[in-house]
Parts: structure tokens; C-alpha cells; sequence
């Protein structure tokens, strides 16, 4: 990924330091020294971190409902070099915004690229993109000068993951000319980026990019944040003295944009050399996003913004249990009757439905993480897993059964939003022997609940190895709640291959049905800025008397300046 390239830079020392597993959020302070063009972030010290990665926005707004230009980019810049002699780098990667090849900020390109007029021949590397609006949609707009049948390789990073995608392209005509293909995808996330190349162009043939848009349908009004400037590399400790570093100059944001009110955040990094990812010797650990601090540059003023509150709600009695003060009971009987997984087993499928009374306290909030409370009564280590989440709202209070198969049926979920795609879990479960532990869940693309229907959550777990006993390990559950969960669980076919054969949707053989919800608590919060702020002049009509609260969940009055919260939604009341 973009981040750990950099990393890998910038921190050899890592080697040489303790490694640790977490890093805390970062505190944002205030901005110092502003002037008309620039001014200083700052932060207070992270404990563990060896550098921080260090942004600045200004804040865009859909002006209209529908496609919204996220970003577009055409290389104008690019001024010389053409197909029969194109300027060759003598660098492997070029930073197309510093050179000024590239008009917008963040955009680079790798792989000893090459240039003719307006175009870029090599691995073009996006901005971070802020594409959280319309629940993670957009699309990918590539123009490119090529041969009819090239493939466009199109690797993203956002809310899924690392994700690559294969667009063919189509010259008009046939031969050899501009192609415009668009991909549209749903994994976008405060910061996503990507990379586009041809990848099957023959010696000889044209293998440029000339233009790359990123579009987003967005309601009028919502806002997005926009990069204009950062520094993924500013070293926790200064070379010379050794003191904490917690301040970044940016001297000339304003270069990418003419806005006077800018923003930002930050988020702290390190090494962890215990664990190599890859080719890596290391893995790359981040913290949490600081707040966002705005900046008036006009004003001279800086505060830091509220974060988005967090609350949680417990399906069973869930801190009782873990405090060992409640009666509750762990799954017993077969191996395949049990929510949310059972380690017996490499490969399982659970779905679980919580109802909106289960869910009250959480209508019109975001979805962030999922637990569950495990029981081990054995000497069990780790058996890995990838885990995958879907939700989605269902009116449906029960499993359907088929009178005519005699059989329960689980749920369609290929319409279901994925919350959580491939995390590697990989618990040491010899900590807990003789004691209880939380299965934690934090979802890589929080889910936006309505609280109108009932909730059905689809996990799957998979992976090569099992332990000996299926009642070793098991997972506490709401009694009373029958017909809440059904399980799938198999040595050889995963939950996902099962929904391809004919026997899909029945449970059939080692399926459990008929199932307790397992004691559960869902981390939730309200919608996260920016893309849920709207101005109070844009509220659907007769919403003016509806009570308002500020970020602090305290009523305020109609004179009330700022961003409240009005039917569920953040609106700027200026």
C-alpha cells in the first residue's frame, strides 16, 4: 500500500525500537503561527509512535444532487514528449503535483514513468480520496490512449481492502486511440487511493493515461473533505536533540486551492518488526485519526472539532457476563449449533437477527464494531481465520421454513452491505483457559442502521485449521431468543461456496437452526461528518420546530450557531 512504500523510506530506525501492538488516537491541538497562506498543525506526543502522517483539506460541496466531481484529473501539466519521442524519467517514481504535471494535489507515478503531452505512461498513484458519501458508491473514469483490448489494471485501497479490477478497453473503431471506460465500486472510505496501468501493452504501442475523473452521487449539500497538502513522514523524534516532534509546517497549502478555511488530521505510525507482512519485514501499525482542527487563515483562528459520539448497546446481559455476575450459558449439544462460529470446524456461516427493538437505541446511528463473549476451557492457541461481515435490514422476525423441503432457509445476503472483508483473526486463545473472552469485530465500513426493520448479520469464518474439541470453545447466548440464528459449518465447502449449489437457501446436513442469538454489544455512533452535514436552508420542509442537539448530545435552541444534529442528520446552522 501507498502508506507502508512510504514507510519503508523513511524509517530504518524502526529496527532498533520496541515493537508494540497499538497506538493510541492522537490529541490534535489548535493551529499556531497562521497567515494568509499557511500555518502550523499540532499534536500532542503519542506514546510508541516513530513518526506521523500528517494532512490538510479544504471542504468541498456537492452543489447539486447527482454525479458529483470528486476529483479530475487530465496531466495539462505535461507539456512536452510525444508518442514518437516521449520524455523518459530517470527516477522511479515521480511526484506528479510537485513537478506540476499534475494540476490537483497527491498524484505520483512509478515505474520509471514516461510522458508525452497531457499523459503519463507508467503505474499512476491517485490522491487519498474522502469517498465516504452514498455509502461508500462511486466511479473510476479512465481516458486512456491505448490499443482496442488492453486491460486497464485498477487496484484499490479503501474499505475492502486491496482490490484488484480488470477493465478492458475500447477504442472506437478498433486500433490504436483514446479509450474512456468507467468501473463503479462500493468500497470508498476517508482515504482511499488507487493505482491505474495498462497493463498488456506490446512494446511499440501506446500505453498512456490522459485523464482520470472520480465521480460520487451525492445529495445537495453534503460535503466531502478535499487534500491540499501532507507529510506521511515527520519523524517522532528530531535527529539532532532527540525531542518529541509534534508540530508540521505547511508553509503553501493554498496552492491547491483557494478556499481560506482549511482543516486537519493526523494519525501516528510505526514498525512492528515481530511480525513481517509479505515481502515486508515488518507490519505497519497506525492509530486511530485524530480529530479534525479547522483553520481560518482569514481569521487567524484554529479550533479542534468534535468527534462523531460513540455508544454501545448489549443483545444479553453482555457486561453482567463478563463480569461473571450473570447466570448466562455457553452453547452446548452438536458441534454445528452455535453463533456466531465454532472453531471445531474450518470453515462456518452464521446468520443472526437482531430485531429493532434490540436495536432502538441505535436507530439512525452508524454500526462500528461487533462483539461477542467466547468460554475456554482448554489449552487452545490461535486457529486463524478471514473473517466477512454483511448486514443488511430485513422485516423478517424469523427464518422462513419450507413446509414443502421440511427444511429452514437462510437469508439472500448478495444484496447485503460488507461491513468487514477478509480481516485476518488470529486470537491466542491460551490467555483465556478457564475464563472468558470478547471476539471483537471492528467494521472496516460502518453500517448506517434506520432502525425500522429488523437487522440480519451474515459472518463467515474460514481457515485451515481446527482444534479437537467442539465444547472446548464456545460462545455465550440470549436465552429466550429461539429462531434468532442458523448456522453452516463444513471442513471442506465455505458458507460462500454453499450459497452457489442447489441445496442453497435449505440448512440441510450440519446446519444448525432453530438457534439463541449470541450475547452480543454493538459499538455505535452518530453520522461522521463530513458527509452527513447538510445547511439548515436544505432540510426537507417542515423540519424547522424538530428538537436540535449539539455534538454533546445537549438540546440547544433556535439561536444556536453550529453544526447540531436534527432528525438523525448534522446540520450547519449558520
Amino acid at each position: 500500500m501507498k502508506r507502508i512504500y512510504l514507510l519503508s523510506l523513511f524509517m530504518p530506525l524502526a529496527l532498533f525500537t520496541a515493537a508494540q501492538a497499538t497506538l493510541s488516537k492522537p490529541v490534535a491541538l489548535p493551529a499556531t503561527n497562521i497567515t494568509n497562506t499557511g500555518f502550523n498543525a499540532n499534536w500532542k506526543t503519542v506514546d510508541g509512535s516513530e513518526a506521523y502522517c500528517v494532512y490538510a483539506y479544504d471542504l468541498k460541496q456537492a452543489a447539486a444532487k447527482g454525479a458529483t466531481t470528486i476529483v479530475d484529473e487530465d496531466f495539462a501539466g505535461v507539456t512536452q514528449g510525444s508518442v514518437i519521442s516521449p520524455v523518459v524519467s530517470e527516477d522511479a517514481y515521480v511526484d506528479l503535483s510537485d513537478y506540476g504535471y499534475a494540476t490537483t494535489y497527491g498524484w505520483g507515478a512509478y515505474g520509471y514513468p514516461s510522458f508525452i503531452t497531457g499523459m503519463v505512461g507508467g503505474v499512476i498513484y491517485s490522491p487519498y480520496l474522502d469517498l465516504r458519501g452514498d455509502k461508500g458508491r462511486y466511479q473510476i473514469v479512465v481516458t486512456s490512449y491505448c490499443t482496442d483490448g488492453d486491460s486497464l489494471y485498477i487496484t484499490t485501497h479503501g474499505s475492502k481492502g486491496e482490490m484488484l479490477h480488470k477493465v478492458a478497453t475500447h477504442v472506437a473503431n478498433g486500433g490504436t486511440g483514446l479509450s474512456t471506460d468507467t468501473l463503479t465500486l462500493d468500497d470508498g472510505s476517508k482515504d482511499l487511493f488507487f493505482t491505474v496501468v495498462n497493463n498488456t501493452a506490446k512494446s511499440g504501442t501506446p500505453d498512456y493515461i490522459d485523464r482520470v475523473q472520480v465521480l460520487q452521487n451525492l445529495e445537495s449539500g453534503t460535503t466531502y473533505y478535499n487534500m491540499v497538502a501532507a507529510d506521511e513522514a515527520v519523524m517522532a523524534k528530531d535527529e539532532s536533540t532527540g525531542a518529541e516532534v509534534t508540530t508540521k509546517r505547511f508553509g503553501a497549502p493554498t496552492r491547491y486551492t483557494s478556499s481560506k478555511v482549511l482543516y486537519y488530521d493526523l494519525h501516528a505510525t510505526k514498525n512492528d518488526y515481530t511480525k513481517p507482512s509479505g515481502h515486508m519485514p515488518y507490519t505497519a501499525i497506525y492509530s486511530p485519526y485524530s480529530d479534525m482542527v479547522k483553520v481560518d487563515l482569514i481569521n487567524k483562528s484554529s479550533e479542534v472539532l468534535a468527534s462523531p459520539t460513540t455508544d454501545s448497546l448489549e443483545v444479553g446481559q453482555y457486561a453482567a457476563t463478563l463480569a461473571g455476575t450473570a447466570s448466562s450459558k455457553v452453547y452446548d449439544g452438536s458441534y454445528f449449533s452455535v453463533a456466531p462460529t465454532t472453531f471445531y470446524l474450518k470453515h462456518t456461516g452464521s446468520q443472526i437477527i437482531y430485531t429493532a427493538a434490540d436495536l432502538a437505541k441505535a436507530a439512525g446511528k452508524e454500526i462500528t464494531t461487533i462483539k461477542f463473549i467466547f468460554n475456554n476451557q482448554s489449552l487452545y492457541t490461535a486457529y486463524p481465520r478471514k473473517v466477512n461481515v454483511k448486514m443488511k435490514e430485513i422485516g423478517e422476525s424469523t427464518f422462513t421454513y419450507d413446509s414443502d423441503k421440511k427444511d429452514y432457509c437462510f437469508f439472500n445476503d448478495d444484496d447485503a452491505q460488507a461491513v468487514l472483508s477478509n480481516y485476518a483473526y488470529s486470537e491466542d486463545f491460551s490467555g483465556y483457559y478457564g475464563t472468558d473472552g470478547e471476539l471483537v469485530l471492528h467494521l472496516s465500513k460502518p453500517y448506517a442502521y434506520s432502525g425500522t426493520k429488523n437487522l440480519l448479520v451474515s459472518i463467515t469464518f474460514d481457515g485451515d485449521e481446527a482444534c479437537e474439541s467442539a465444547f472446548d470453545l464456545g460462545f455465550y447466548y440470549v436465552p429466550k431468543t429461539t429462531g434468532k440464528a442458523m448456522t453452516f459449518t463444513n471442513d471442506n465447502v465455505t458458507f460462500a461456496d454453499y450459497q452457489q449449489t442447489d441445496d442453497w437457501p435449505l440448512a440441510g446436513l450440519n446446519t444448525g437452526t432453530r438457534l439463541e442469538q449470541p450475547i452480543t454489544q454493538f459499538v455505535f455512533r452518530s453520522p461522521a461528518t463530513p458527509t452527513g452535514i447538510v445547511t439548515v436552508d436544505q432540510q426537507p420542509s417542515g423540519t424547522a420546530h424538530t428538537p436540535a442537539y449539539n455534538l454533546a448530545g445537549q438540546r440547544v435552541n433556535d439561536s444556536y450557531k453550529g453544526i447540531v444534529i436534527k432528525n438523525h442528520k448534522k446540520v450547519v446552522v449558520k
